[in-house]
């Protein structure tokens, strides 16, 4: 079984495998709620959105069903996608449909590293002297 939210918003997943577990936690309060398994996909993650574009492209009168059967043709991935959640990604009257302006930023904003909203600030304090030094020259240069 494939967990398409698991892999389309991956943030969760990777900070829970950072964590010292309970036995090597040593100082800092104990979490209250619990890990749990992503629900909503992130269809605008960018290999989810660049298969959508393209099977939208190749379809003449962008129909959320045709695409969708086109998806689901294609990939397990988008079992979980819907007619009515596709038909969202555009806008226009049946003959002459086009993306909304909203979901092309959207995978836009998706689609660009910001190193400042998804670093934590004192996440190289846990790290050994030595590997933190090598990773600082290897950022910047």
């Amino acid at each position: 079984m494939v967990l398409v939210p698991e892999i389309s918003r991956p943030r969760a997943t990777i900070m829970d495998s950072l964590r010292p577990t309970k036995d090597d936690k040593t100082v800092g309060r104990e979490r209250i709620k619990a890990f749990r398994v992503a629900q909503r996909t992130n269809w605008y993650q960018p290999t989810l959105w660049a298969v959508i574009t393209e099977v939208a492209n190749l379809r003449h009168t962008l129909s959320p069903t045709a695409i969708l059967r086109d998806l689901k043709a294609r990939s397990l991935l988008f079992d979980g996608l819907s007619r009515q959640v596709l038909g969202n990604f555009f806008e226009g009257s049946p003959g002459n449909r086009s993306f909304k302006q909203y979901s092309l930023s959207r995978a836009a904003v998706n689609n660009v590293y910001q190193a400042s909203q998804s670093t934590h600030c004192g996440i190289l304090v846990s790290l050994d002297r030595v590997l933190c030094f090598s990773l600082i020259s290897y950022l910047h240069g």
